[in-house]
């Protein structure tokens, strides 16, 4: 979850040539599987 939430800006500094839309969706979809874990063992 802490690598998805900086990816967007990891990936302006070490990928330029992709876009900042695409490197959000990534992060993203890097981040909300981990808010789900945490949920579920949160109410496990």
């Amino acid at each position: 979850m802490i690598f998805g939430s900086n990816f967007d800006v990891l990936a302006g500094l070490l990928l330029p040539e992709m876009s900042y839309e695409l490197a959000r969706t990534i992060a993203l979809l890097i981040e909300i599987p981990g808010i789900l874990i945490m949920l579920y063992s949160a109410l496990k």
